[in-house]
């Protein structure tokens, strides 16, 4: 499929393509391409039966999509990771810019139609941008985003400051703190892997408002459960536990339940997606929001309540 694609975009003219890697990047079938810039927004613990079961690791195999001569962007945090990058653009005569380091930026203000922030590029600084994307994570994500644009020009590409401020107002991320309804608030979220699910509970508690949060979760088998349970629990004051409809994927609600009761959170367990779903907004009051995650699968059912499949369209 992805040669498929890459000779779609060549039949299509396809000036300048962002090919996000499936799994990891070293192994991965994207990596045959000779990129202009490479992007690593940041190195957690995820698919470690396959990418290490240390962060280390996972950085390594991330790092395979580091070019020769052609600059990273990274929002990486860790120390050692920073390290391993730095190495690997050396051996690869590879220009590295960090996010906080290179790249800075200063959140303005935000709200429920997104956030307003400045930003010290590679090249130029930008004042007032604006994205639709909610929680402070995505503000290191639009900075990668500014980062790689600008390293377009040691290519001899430029990209307009216009340009760069439509691209980021307009970009959409459907299931990524997407708000679906206001009364009561019901927000969906992707998140599938403990960073992740880690980002989404600091993100609840510090920008949202309500009495009482509601979450309706499942997650796939093979994820770390208890870490992510772990921090939802920090966030979430009841729980619907149920089990998204992709065959051998998702975890027992059992399994789920029973990292909850660890946490002494009461719950209770609904068999269906969409019935969860229900059974939260028959449960919520008007000041109360209701939190959809655990799983890309789980999101993608919930969602069909609010937005039709494509193909019933």
């Amino acid at each position: 499929t992805t040669a498929i694609g890459f000779e779609y975009f060549a039949e299509q003219g396809v000036d300048l393509a962002v090919v996000e890697v499936g799994m990891g990047g070293k192994l991965d079938a994207t990596n045959v391409v000779h990129s202009l810039a490479s992007v690593i927004t940041n190195v957690s613990l995820e698919h470690t039966e396959v990418l290490g079961k240390t962060v280390l690791e996972i950085a390594e195999k991330k790092a395979g999509i580091i070019k020769e001569g052609a600059p990273l962007i990274t929002a990486a945090e860790q120390p050692e990771v920073l390290k391993l990058f730095e190495e690997i653009c050396g051996e690869r005569g590879s220009e590295m810019f960090v996010v906080g380091r290179d790249i800075r930026y200063r959140r303005l203000r935000h709200s429920l139609e997104g956030q307003w922030f400045n930003l010290e590029g590679l090249r130029e600084v930008y004042e007032n941008l604006h994205i639709r994307l909610l929680g402070r994570h995505q503000l290191r994500n639009a900075s990668c985003a500014v980062g790689a644009v600008e390293a377009l020009s040691l290519h001899g590409i430029e990209i307009p400051e216009k340009a760069i401020r439509e691209g980021l107002s307009k970009a959409r991320w459907p299931g990524r703190l997407e708000v679906v309804q206001r009364r009561p608030l019901v927000v969906l979220d992707c998140a599938k892997d403990p960073k992740a699910a880690e980002n989404l509970s600091r993100v609840i508690q510090e920008e949202f408002n309500y009495n009482r949060l509601i979450i309706v979760v499942s997650i796939s088998s093979d994820k770390d459960i208890p870490s992510m349970i772990d921090s939802l629990s920090r966030a979430g004051d009841y729980f619907i536990v149920t089990r998204h409809g992709v065959m051998g994927r998702a975890a027992d609600p059992a399994v789920i339940a029973g990292e909850l009761k660890r946490n002494s959170k009461p719950y209770e367990i609904v068999e269906g997606v969409g019935e969860a779903v229900e059974r939260a907004l028959e449960m919520a009051g008007e000041g109360d929001m209701i939190l959809i995650t655990g799983s890309v699968f789980t999101v993608g059912e919930a969602r069909e309540r609010w937005f039709k499949p494509p193909n019933e369209i």
